[in-house]
């Protein structure tokens, strides 16, 4: 008999906020003086990372959520970091 494989769940596949944050705020703090400068280079990098299969509406979810934790500030498209991502 074939076996049946079950679908992933949505959940598996798109990364859960807690851990997609910490592995956003991760990846900025190890880039340095190198981190996007504009609002379209973050929402990139955010995606290279978690990978292009984020849920809709995670990825401005995300970028609320680093504004909101103090992480970064995004001001006529330009990001300022906060010191929260240079530690």
């Amino acid at each position: 008999p074939a076996r049946k494989v079950a679908a992933a769940p949505a959940a598996t596949k798109a990364a859960s906020a807690p851990d997609a944050l910490a592995k956003v705020i991760e990846s900025l703090k190890r880039m340095g003086e190198k981190r996007p400068g504009k609002r379209k280079g973050l929402e990139r990098h955010i995606e290279s990372h978690l990978g292009r299969n984020l849920a809709p509406g995670q990825l401005q979810a995300l970028m609320e959520e680093l504004e909101r934790e103090d992480v970064l500030e995004i001001r006529d498209n330009k990001v300022e970091y906060r010191p929260k991502a240079k530690k």
